[in-house]
């Protein structure tokens, strides 16, 4: 997380974390869960 080259990319990895730990959890939901899948798209 730390040598992530920009301030953009550590804010987009901690989203991605958190989403996941809402996801796990039954937590994520509607609209944030789509945006978590086109995240996790483009990841890949």
């Amino acid at each position: 997380m730390l040598a992530a080259e920009s301030e953009e990319n550590k804010t987009a990895k901690i989203k991605q974390l958190t989403d996941l730990a809402l996801l796990s959890q039954g937590m994520l939901k509607g609209e944030a869960l789509s945006q978590f899948i086109d995240r996790s798209i483009e990841l890949v």
